[in-house]
């Protein structure tokens, strides 16, 4: 797992870590070769959920500073998926995703889509959760936290 060109699929939280600045994932992160840098399209799908959800929110709540923080992260957060390479889910992640889902039973569907995605890549998972992904047969992952 220490191999440094190997691949590594940045879970959402460190992609959150990451965009907040919060250490030591940011400078983990940053350190990182592009060639090995990855986001797995599910944390995309993630983020982008999250942010139209509180634009949503502040609209509703007509709430006008939590409406200018939802769009500013929005901002923010397509800058940032716009200086990374995204992995898609591809048919042999969803071979992965579908052998694993019955056996998986503790993970939700999203997670278990990042893991198979790591393993259909052979790529090395950095997650803050190593006790969530676990489970999961033949996943590598690596957690910074303690650095």
């Amino acid at each position: 797992m220490n191999d440094p060109l190997r691949e590594r699929l940045l879970d959402t939280a460190v992609i959150s870590y990451v965009q907040r600045g919060q250490e030591p994932w940011a400078s983990r992160v940053l350190a990182l070769p592009a060639t090995v840098r990855r986001v797995p399209v599910i944390a995309y799908e993630e983020q982008v959920r999250g942010r139209l959800a509180q634009i949503r929110l502040a609209e509703t709540t007509r709430d006008r500073e939590r409406l200018l923080s939802a769009y500013y992260w929005l901002a923010e957060t397509a800058r940032f998926f716009a200086d990374v390479a995204l992995v898609p889910f591809d048919r042999n992640a969803l071979n992965h995703f579908e052998a694993v889902l019955a056996r998986c039973r503790g993970i939700g569907t999203q997670d278990l889509k990042i893991a198979s995605i790591a393993l259909a890549r052979g790529a090395v998972l950095v997650t803050p959760n190593v006790a969530h992904f676990a489970e999961v047969p033949s996943l590598d992952l690596e957690d910074w936290s303690g650095e």
